[in-house]
C-alpha cells in the first residue's frame, strides 16, 4: 500500500487468536480497519475464524479465495473470486495480482495516488506478464531444470531461502513449495539474519541456496556479499534475479524480466523456486527415499 495506509501481513492464526485479543484495535477505528483473508479454497478454519472475528468487532472483511461457496466467502462482507485451478503457482500470482490491484484501488480511492499513476502501474504490470512468454519460459525451464539435476545428484539434503523485502515473501514461498513437494528440509531468512545465523549450518557441500533480489532493492549489494559468503563456504547457490551478476562466484544466476513497477515482481518472480520444487521432488524421488 501506498503512504497513508497501514498494512499489517500476519498468519491467519495469528490474527484469529492473538491480535484482536491482547494488541487491540483502537475503539474508535474498528471501522476503519479493514481485513482482508486470502485463502485459494477458502477451506482454513482459520480465515473463516479471521473474518467472523473482523466482522464480530465492526470491521469490514474480503475474502480472496477460487471458490463461490466456502465458510469463508459465506463469512466475508465482500468477495474476491479468482479464476484459478489447483496449480500453486498460478494460485500465487493470482493472488498477488488481487492484492496488488486492490492496493492500487485503495490508494486511489484515498486520494494516495492519482487515476492515471493507477491506470499507468495496471499497464505496467500486464507488460511484465507479457514479457514471460514461451521463448522465456522455456530457457528458464532448461535453466532451473540444469540446477535441479545438479542439486540432486550432489545430494543437497537442506536449502536455505534468503531475500530481503517483498522477495522475502517470494523466497518463503519457496521454501513451502520446497518441503511439500520434496521432503527435504528448507529455511528462510532475511539477508541480515542468514549472516548471523545459517553460515554456521553443516555440512556445506549438502546444502543449497536461493538468494531472490531485484535490481532495485537496497539490499543488493548485500544479496551479492552473501552470494560470495555462500560460495566461499563451497555451497551450491542459485540467484533468482533481474539484476546483472557477472561470473557470481559460481552461483548458477536465473535472470528474470525486469518489472517496471517496483512492487510486481512477485507476480511472476517465484516460477523459478515452483520448478526447482518439482524438478528436486521428481528427479530425487529415489535418491531422497530413506
Amino acid at each position: 500500500m501506498f503512504p497513508g495506509i497501514e498494512v499489517y501481513p500476519m498468519p491467519a492464526v495469528d490474527f484469529a487468536r492473538y491480535y484482536c485479543t491482547y494488541r487491540g484495535w483502537h475503539p474508535q477505528r474498528k471501522d476503519k480497519h479493514l481485513v482482508v483473508v486470502a485463502d485459494r479454497q477458502g477451506r482454513s478454519e482459520y480465515s473463516a475464524e479471521c473474518i467472523r472475528r473482523a466482522r464480530k468487532l465492526g470491521s469490514p472483511a474480503i475474502a480472496v479465495t477460487s471458490r463461490q461457496t466456502s465458510e469463508c466467502t459465506e463469512a466475508a462482507e465482500y468477495r474476491m473470486l479468482l479464476d484459478i485451478d489447483e496449480n500453486e503457482a498460478y494460485t500465487f500470482s493470482a493472488q498477488v495480482c488481487a492484492m496488488t490491484l486492490l492496493g492500487l484501488s485503495l490508494s486511489e480511492a484515498k486520494g494516495f495516488m492519482t487515476r492515471g499513476r493507477a491506470a499507468k502501474i495496471r499497464g505496467q504490470l500486464k507488460e511484465y506478464a507479457a514479457a514471460f512468454d514461451e521463448q522465456v519460459l522455456q530457457a528458464l525451464d532448461r535453466t532451473v531444470k540444469t540446477i535441479a539435476e545438479r542439486w540432486t545428484k550432489k545430494g543437497i539434503r537442506l536449502v536455505q531461502f534468503t531475500g530481503s523485502s517483498q522477495e522475502l515473501a517470494v523466497a518463503g514461498w519457496g521454501s513451502s513449495m520446497l518441503m511439500k513437494h520434496t521432503g527435504l528440509a528448507a529455511s528462510l531468512d532475511d539477508l541480515e539474519g542468514w549472516c548471523h545465523v545459517d553460515i554456521f549450518t553443516a555440512p556445506n557441500e549438502r546444502i543449497g541456496c536461493v538468494v531472490v533480489i531485484e535490481s532495485r532493492s537496497p539490499a543488493l549489494s548485500r544479496a551479492r556479499e552473501v552470494v560470495q559468503v555462500m560460495r566461499s563456504l563451497g555451497r551450491e547457490v542459485m540467484i533468482v534475479t533481474d539484476a546483472p551478476f557477472a561470473q557470481a562466484e559460481g552461483a548458477q544466476v536465473v535472470r528474470l524480466p525486469a518489472c517496471d513497477y517496483e512492487f510486481g515482481a512477485p507476480l511472476l518472480q517465484h516460477l523459478p523456486l515452483a520448478f526447482l520444487a518439482a524438478y528436486m521432488g521428481n528427479a530425487g524421488r529415489e535418491e531422497y527415499r530413506e
